[in-house]
């Protein structure tokens, strides 16, 4: 699907520039502090070698044709048709099926976002950015939160002592 979009605008119409997302990890865990657009990231890991490598194609079709796209790097997206792999869908699975509350590793800090709010991120992208080119931009709420304190969040809602995390 990505790589048809890409062509198509490389061929095609270009009044509506194409968006790639990317889920990134806004947070660095060593310093506790978010990271700035542009970062460049190691490639320790297959998935972010990919989303790299995504990146790199959209540039580089954004230079040869003379296209307009942007870069949207979100946070961990939730809300209705979620992701259930992930930290908060494995939360709430954990509370429905009456299990006491597991996760791998309580001390990352990640930047959630609500499925909403990133459609309207979105759009406000579209309708921001008509120059020539390639932009990059974190979008996310630009607030960190950690594992601990979402597992913590989620036990209080769900009326579940914290000392079953």
């Amino acid at each position: 699907m990505f790589w048809c979009v890409i062509r198509a605008a490389s061929i095609g119409d270009h009044r509506a520039p194409p968006i790639r997302h990317g889920a990134w990890q806004f947070w660095d865990s060593t310093e506790r502090e978010p990271s700035a657009e542009g970062t460049l990231w190691r490639m320790g890991f297959a998935r972010i070698s990919t989303k790299v490598s995504a990146e790199a194609l959209i540039q580089g079709y954004a230079e040869s044709y003379g296209l307009t796209c942007m870069i949207a790097r979100l946070g961990n997206v939730y809300g209705p048709g979620g992701n259930l792999d992930s930290v908060i869908g494995t939360l709430v699975s954990q509370i429905e099926n009456g299990e006491d509350i597991s996760v791998r590793d309580l001390k990352p800090i990640r930047d959630f976002m609500y499925i909403d709010d990133v459609v309207e991120g979105f759009l406000h992208l579209l309708a921001s950015n008509d120059k020539p080119g390639c932009s990059i931009v974190n979008l996310s709420t630009g607030v960190g939160t950690s594992i601990q304190k979402l597992a913590e969040t989620v036990c209080q809602i769900a009326s579940i002592p914290t000392n079953k995390i």
